[in-house]
């Protein structure tokens, strides 16, 4: 590859930003979450439980 095809290949990234898919649509939050843990019979209450998170809610 050389360096002119290398730049042509960089641009086609992140198309996705310039045309939403339906992924792109997805929504994340806590509906999604309640809906999820309905479907998987509330594995949540199966023992108690404490989820810790830093600022961005990643966990560690």
């Amino acid at each position: 590859m050389n360096y002119d095809a290398a730049v042509r290949y960089l641009l086609t990234l992140g198309r996705e930003l310039a045309a939403p898919t339906q992924a792109a649509a997805a929504k994340f939050d806590l509906e999604n979450i309640a809906i999820l843990a309905e479907r998987l019979g509330r594995p949540d209450r199966a023992y108690p439980s404490a989820h810790i998170a830093g600022t961005n809610g990643k966990g560690s």
